[in-house]
């Protein structure tokens, strides 16, 4: 797990949480229940949730890091935003690459959300670093997407089985 409850600010913690009940139609409080304790999940639903709060949780941490950053790197905006989306781009299909064996089987969305939440905090780690707009290119240096996620799937099977 990426992320525990106890390290999201409450208004970070509810967006999520909200976020989430809205797209799976499962009650606030019973996700509230489950994220407190992600690592005791057992069926693979609650691994699944817990991997999307982990995914929603990056990306919500990802939109909010550059709306921090708006103000200093104004002037390169439209540069900024378009390796953003280079980025994403070269994210999601690499996660989608790199677990495209697993396709049909019901570990897949487990270990594409563990992907893109992995792939999107090493950004975050990555733009905080960011102090100018000389720096821009440093956002859409390759991933190493398949070479790095065979260690982390391996691992994430081993768990859940």
């Amino acid at each position: 797990m990426i992320f525990s409850l106890s390290s999201l600010s409450v208004t970070l913690e509810s967006e999520v949480i909200a976020n989430i009940s809205k797209r799976s139609h499962i009650p606030v409080n019973k996700l509230k229940t489950l994220f407190a304790n992600c690592n005791a999940a057992k069926s693979q639903l609650d691994m699944d949730l817990c991997a999307d709060k982990d995914a929603t949780t990056a990306i919500f941490k990802l939109r909010q890091t550059l709306l921090n950053n708006k103000l200093q790197l104004s002037a390169c905006q439209s540069q900024l935003e378009e390796k953003i989306a280079q980025w994403k781009r070269l994210r999601d299909s690499g996660c989608e690459n790199a677990t495209k064996d697993y396709s049909g089987g019901s570990i897949r969305p487990f270990l594409e959300m563990t992907c893109l939440a992995n792939e999107t905090t090493k950004l975050i780690k990555k733009f905080d670093k960011i102090k100018n707009c000389s720096e821009i290119n440093k956002i859409s240096e390759p991933l190493q997407i398949n070479k790095k996620i065979t260690l982390l799937l391996t691992v994430a099977i081993k768990i859940c089985h």
